[in-house]
């Protein structure tokens, strides 16, 4: 039986085509709404996470299901830990939010433990989507015994309640590892986010412009000598 192996074009342009209004309605509904009525900006964030939580939990509750039918279809659990522990950050989100669950006149906001969550969920969601994809490529190899698979199970259940374990360390509720990257006075980012964490992203770019260039001349010198006593012999 021949299997058409074709590539799905008009399915990508059809995804590329639906997410390109996807994002222009955003984009008008946030300059026609959001900004002309200020009133609708505390309350935004809230409600688009409680939304966006609910759907995550859609997306995990069958994922799981689906995994139960076919548990050959180990990627799909990468899939439904990332997407329940997205969830479970967003809850921690909105407990950032607790005077504006609770109707107050004065809603005071922890910016600092709502970053952390944010922070935690991406990194969370970006490891386990890049483990589904490698479990998904060796969906059909015979690593896939019985102990591997109860292994590699383990290492992502394990992997998604350490992360959430971490944030939730990491915020306000243990002070022994309080990560401060906010200040909620303020509202602007500290040092450690400056100083750290976007110069970990920088540094290493600069310092390998250098080595590549001087690959590049030792590389062009011996052409050129060799070129020479070519040409004297």
């Amino acid at each position: 039986m021949l299997v058409n192996s074709s590539f799905p074009i008009n399915r990508l342009l059809f995804f590329f085509g639906c997410s390109v209004l996807a994002v222009g309605l955003l984009n008008l509904f946030s300059s026609q709404v959001i900004y002309r009525i200020p009133a609708t900006m505390p309350t935004l964030f809230p409600v688009m996470t409680i939304f966006l939580m609910v759907f995550h939990i859609l997306i995990a509750s069958f994922m799981v299901m689906k995994y139960l039918c076919d548990k050959h279809r180990l990627y799909l659990m990468a899939i439904a830990c990332a997407f329940g522990g997205s969830a479970l950050l967003m809850l921690g989100t909105l407990s950032s939010y607790t005077d504006w669950l609770l109707c107050s006149p004065i809603a005071k906001v922890n910016y600092n433990d709502a970053f952390i969550y944010y922070f935690f969920r991406n990194v969370m969601m970006a490891a386990l989507f890049m483990a589904s994809i490698i479990l998904y490529e060796y969906r059909h190899s015979e690593i896939h015994t019985l102990r591997n698979h109860m292994v590699i199970l383990s290492l992502i259940i394990g992997f998604t309640v350490s992360m959430l374990a971490l944030s939730w360390l990491y915020s306000s509720h243990y002070g022994g590892m309080h990560l401060l990257i906010i200040d909620n006075l303020s509202r602007h980012f500290t040092s450690l986010w400056h100083n750290y964490l976007i110069s970990a992203l920088i540094i290493p770019r600069r310092k390998q412009r250098p080595h590549r260039k001087s690959v590049f001349s030792e590389q062009t010198k011996r052409c050129i000598r060799q070129k020479r006593m070519g040409a004297t012999r």
